[in-house]
């Protein structure tokens, strides 16, 4: 991507410094100019991805590969602080979707919704087309699919000529879909969005704007399902800080290294 800050190194895995206009500029540019070898891949980075990332080699790859990585949490700003680097600001998933969605409406550019349970995909269609009236979603598919049945997944987002595809699924579920299958789905972009769907359908209350700028939407999200989420903002949550505590070397932004290529099990899905 053009235009791109170097990202910084945290813990092995890249984030890249930028505010969320610098984020929708940057997606906004790479589809206007076209020509791309393949798709821009956004990856949505928060503590329990970093998490995740250091105990999955192919994960960790995968965020490696992405064009662009954003701090969706702020662990990730207090784990860059931590190591003598700095991020400007949040960049969440859903913001950032959002963001993308009111350009694509302007733009004129079809997007595809793909993920979460039956329904909530066509849910959050008519929120955002009420939001941005000229919006374009050409597309909706649940998450709910067999591996058997990835490629005719992608095959039917290819179909409906979709140029952005948002995906709600968890991690690593979606990252590995983006990373693997977004170049025949024949989109131009496509990023996670976690449970972005069920926020946009109303099935589950996004945090009041004074919780999250006080850093504590993980803990409202956490009393909305607190059995599904235990092992994430419990086990997890103490074993990000473990890793915090114990982060002491500074990582200065540098120079992005080659994109490495997939392995062999990974081009075989």
């Amino acid at each position: 991507m053009k235009d791109r800050p170097p990202p910084l190194d945290l813990l092995g895995l890249p984030v890249h410094p930028v505010t969320m206009p610098q984020a929708l500029n940057l997606v906004e540019s790479a589809l206007l100019r076209g020509g791309r070898p393949r798709p821009v891949r956004h990856v949505a980075l928060n503590a329990a991805k970093v998490v995740e990332a250091c105990d999955d080699p192919r994960l960790a790859r995968v965020i490696r590969r992405a064009d662009l990585v954003t701090a969706d949490g702020v662990g990730v700003l207090a784990l860059a602080r931590r190591l003598g680097a700095r991020l400007p600001e949040r960049v969440t998933g859903i913001d950032l979707m959002e963001g993308l969605c009111a350009r694509a409406a302007l733009r004129g550019w079809p997007v595809y919704l793909l993920g979460g349970h039956r329904g909530v995909a066509e849910g959050a269609a008519a929120s955002l087309v009420r939001r941005y009236r000229a919006l374009r979603v050409v597309g909706t598919s649940h998450g709910y699919f067999r591996e058997a049945e990835v490629e005719n997944v992608a095959d039917r987002v290819a179909a409906s000529r979709a140029r952005l595809l948002f995906v709600a699924m968890n991690t690593p579920r979606k990252e590995h879909f983006g990373d693997r299958w977004a170049e025949r789905a024949g989109v131009d972009f496509v990023m996670g969005v976690g449970g972005a769907f069920d926020v946009l359908c109303g099935q589950r209350r996004r945090a009041p704007v004074w919780v999250q700028g006080l850093g504590l939407e993980w803990a409202w999200r956490w009393a909305q399902e607190p059995r599904r989420l235990a092992p994430r903002y419990g086990l997890g949550g103490l074993r990000f800080t473990r890793r915090l505590l114990l982060a002491d070397r500074r990582v200065p932004a540098g120079p992005e290294e080659p994109v490495p290529e997939r392995t062999a099990d990974e081009r075989a899905g």
